[in-house]
């Protein structure tokens, strides 16, 4: 029937009903927090109330309710718990809800039992002979290690809930390392914050340090520490303790000298040309260098030498990765590179540099081919002294013995350098540093000027060779190719190349006696010793495996440019070295290729002005020039350089203030375009002497500005303009006259 008016004495009933459900639970794991635990839901017009019970597995279900507004209350038997939980409202009146409860308990931290193993790219420290627990007098001890050996530790940092534990995945984490950095310890610290699927990683770290200390019985007799402290956002903190034997030697203080080394060039990464060109090594691909250390007197015969190996090295430690202080070779260098230092000898060492990933060398766009090339090299300052070493005899057990040993200060001091930086930077700070006397700065000037010299002559010598095989194709040694396309190549070596560098290392010392040189009661040399010179020489075989492969990608995002190469080989390193033959290139411009961008600044007339009224301007007439040697239509902004204008005249054109802002012109190619330019005098000075403008191209205006360091835009032109104002006179004024001021003839 159809309702035409109000109807009363009608009822309806209302059937909707909602559910609630949720969690509680332990940490981001939602761990179940044992039995007897409640949920209730009370309406807040008390109409009506449910007690429900959590499950084993921590979940909560309600009954059909009323769709109206409750309270929610959690009821845990543990006082500290139930506290966590707080009160709070939950509306059923639109759809069901969820509400998971959770509690955070105290943070633990841990370092993992039985964890400890060598770091990758170390060979295996050799100590696999002496279980730990069959050593006496470390039963406290979680490892066993070895001197100058790189190892990781896996931690832990989570929460326990009744028996059960939900790891933790973000906090903060500080090491106070001593293992690698002695009494004053290596700090270390980290945010960590993993994502889904995520993996904790281990602590790595070097094992630098010995403890010769026994307390009979000590707690940690014989052991060096590594201590860890995490905290939350709560502020929780947790701690843990590392304990490690060391197996190694440690100088005894004023016993002994040094002798020092020139640096060495190890790698030379060159690039291919072109902006988004780069050279690429693929996984693994590893040059190993086998030293032998042998000792000469001044009179040329060789000395046979027992010398135990007693290296200090630089800390290197990290979550996740190794990060070195001072880049020594004993460790992770970075952005790919790893290197692994291997005893296999007493007195003869292998140290092999290793791309553990894909590594790429590129001028990232701001600098390109030639100038993109990276330099990776070091050398060694070693010490000849006395040591303490304590290791383990044929029985496990503990024994501290005096050796002579032959080390270093530093196991290398490592550089990777790309020849940009080493030709406008790093040589000329050197020079500048040689001519006030600072200290290691000539012999620093000498070696880059020397390896700059090598790197060239070592370019002008290469050789094609068919060992380069691009595609299967031995034949293939030239390539060119043009803006807007690029290629990836790949090729293997195919044969083993072998080159040998000597690094001489010298010492002068007072001592010499029949029996050859002489230290603290050691022999340094069974041969005869006619003066006090001895010199040490290390040779290092460098040898590069067969078969890796090594990739280039060719490429160039600016319209226009194009290059043609040859693949060659240096007779040096024996590494790639792509002889640019021709082409067209900017943004930035490649020497050997024709300059696309290029322009100049010529003034018409003087370019000085003398005699200008302070309250006038000079005006001069330049002209700007597109020199460009392709004949295009280019681009260039006009500026002051602010460094040549420090008195703050005001330089305009065209309305502009170029002291402030750029002037852009479209220039035809082979053309110049006339403009005025006024200078105007400053707040205080009347002299200006060369104010300098600079006509540059765009792009090659941000590379210098991306680039730093006073970096000057490639194929740009300059003009210096000079101003002299006329300086007026200082102005006198007569104030009020005084008393008796006149001056006549009764004054005598």
């Amino acid at each position: 029937p159809l309702l035409t008016g109000p109807l009363t004495g009608q009822y309806f009933d209302d059937l909707t009903t909602r559910t609630a459900s949720g969690t509680v639970g332990g940490g981001t794991c939602g761990v179940p927090l044992g039995d007897n635990i409640t949920v209730t839901l009370s309406a807040v017009d008390g109409c009506i109330e449910e007690v429900i019970d959590v499950d084993s597995l921590g979940a909560w279900v309600s009954g059909d309710l009323p769709p109206i507004i409750y309270n929610v209350s959690v009821y845990h038997p543990s006082e500290e718990i139930d506290e966590a939980f707080a009160a709070d409202t939950m509306s059923l009146e639109d759809s069901d809800r969820t509400r998971n409860y959770t509690y955070y308990s105290d943070l633990n931290v841990e370092f993992v039992d039985g964890s400890t193993r060598i770091a990758e790219g170390f060979d295996d420290d050799g100590l696999g002979d002496c279980d730990i627990d069959d050593i006496a007098g470390i039963d406290s001890a979680d490892a066993v290690l070895k001197q100058r050996f790189q190892y990781s530790v896996d931690f832990r940092v989570y929460q326990e809930y009744y028996g059960d534990t939900c790891d933790v995945d973000t906090f903060d984490i500080f090491f106070t390392n001593h293992i690698s950095g002695g009494s004053e310890g290596v700090v270390d610290s980290a945010s960590i914050a993993l994502g889904d699927d995520e993996e904790l990683p281990p602590y790595y770290f070097n094992a630098l340090y010995i403890n010769r200390l026994s307390s009979d019985g000590g707690t940690n007799d014989y052991q060096v520490g590594i201590s860890v402290v995490v905290s939350d956002n709560t502020d929780d903190q947790a701690t843990d303790a590392y304990w490690a034997f060391v197996i190694g030697d440690e100088a005894i203080p004023n016993e002994g000298f040094t002798v020092t080394s020139s640096a060495e060039p190890w790698y030379v990464l060159r690039v291919p040309p072109g902006d988004e060109s780069y050279t690429e090594f693929s996984t693994e691909q590893k040059i190993c260098r086998s030293n032998v250390v042998t000792a000469t007197t001044s009179d040329g015969f060789e000395t046979e030498n027992t010398l135990h190996l007693g290296f200090e090295s630089e800390s290197c430690v990290g979550i996740g990765f190794a990060f070195c202080q001072s880049n020594t070779i004993d460790a992770d260098l970075g952005i790919g590179f790893s290197t692994s230092t291997t005893v296999t000898d007493i007195d003869e060492t292998e140290e092999c540099l290793t791309v553990s990933n894909t590594y790429t060398a590129s001028g990232d766009g701001l600098i390109s081919g030639d100038d993109a090339t990276v330099f990776i090299g070091g050398g060694k300052t070693m010490s000849l002294g006395i040591s303490y070493y304590l290791p383990l005899d044929d029985l496990c057990a503990i024994t501290v013995d005096t050796v002579l040993s032959v080390g270093s200060s530093e196991v290398s001091s490592v550089y990777m350098f790309e020849k940009y930086y080493i030709e406008n930077f790093l040589i000329p700070s050197l020079y500048a540093e040689a001519q006030e006397g600072i200290e290691g700065s000539q012999e620093g000037y000498d070696y880059f000027t020397a390896l700059m010299d090598e790197a060239s002559a070592a370019v002008a010598d290469a050789v094609d060779e068919t060992v380069y095989s691009f595609g299967g194709d031995s034949s293939l040694t030239s390539i060119a190719f043009s803006s807007g396309a690029s290629y990836d190549y790949s090729f293997e070596t195919g044969q083993s190349f072998t080159n040998t560098h000597s690094v001489t290392m010298e010492s002068e010392d007072e001592v010499s006696v029949g029996g050859g040189f002489m230290y603290g009661g050691f022999g340094f040399s069974t041969a005869n010793s006619w003066n006090t010179s001895t010199e040490s020489e290390e040779e290092t075989s460098v040898s590069e495996e067969t078969g890796e492969t090594i990739g280039f990608h060719v490429g160039d995002d600016d319209i226009g440019d194009a290059f043609a190469f040859t693949m060659k080989r240096d007779p040096v390193w024996g590494m790639p070295v792509f002889d640019l033959t021709g082409g067209q290139s900017s943004c930035p411009w490649e020497d050997g290729t024709f300059i696309r961008q290029g322009c100049a600044i010529a003034v018409s007339g003087a370019d000085e002005a003398f005699d200008i009224p302070p309250d006038e301007a000079a005006s001069f007439i330049l002209q700007l020039q597109n020199i460009s040697e392709t004949g295009e239509d280019q681009t260039y902004e006009l500026s002051v350089l602010g460094e040549t204008n420090l008195d703050g005249a005001e330089v305009t054109s065209s309305g502009v203030n170029l002291n402030e802002n750029e002037l852009i012109y479209m220039i035809e190619g082979g053309t110049y375009l006339e403009i005025e330019v006024s200078i105007e005098r400053g707040p205080t000075e009347y002299e200006y002497s060369g104010i300098t403008l600079q006509l540059a191209p765009q792009c090659e205006d941000e590379i210098a500005d991306a680039i730093g360091s006073g970096a000057d835009p490639q194929n740009a032109g300059y003009a210096e303009l000079s101003v002299s104002f006329i300086e007026p006179c200082s102005i006198s004024e007569i104030t009020f006259p005084y008393d008796d001021w006149l001056v006549d003839g009764s004054h005598g």
